[in-house]
């Protein structure tokens, strides 16, 4: 799937608000990893795919949590977040 896809699926119903996606991805801290890939949001996911770009363990755990900003949930658990984060 794409970062759009990735981020978005966090609330399905707003999958086609890309500002509300880009402020999820800011408040994740991959908007800056989303700004150096080729295709940027569109970019696909996974070496598996053809063109598809593979993130680091912690570019993966941001996308995460970009995913869970989306939901605007008033509480979201974490079981050790960070533990891979890039610094």
């Amino acid at each position: 799937m794409s970062v759009r896809d990735n981020i978005g699926f966090g609330r399905i119903e707003a999958m086609d608000d890309d500002e509300r996606i880009r402020a999820a991805a800011v408040a994740g801290g991959v908007d800056t990893v989303v700004s150096a890939l080729p295709d940027r949001y569109d970019t696909m996911l996974g070496r598996h795919f053809e063109e598809g770009r593979q993130l680091s363990g912690g570019q993966g755990q941001k996308v995460a949590l970009s995913r869970a900003f989306m939901r605007r949930a008033p509480v979201v658990v974490l079981d050790e977040p960070t533990s891979a984060i890039d610094a």
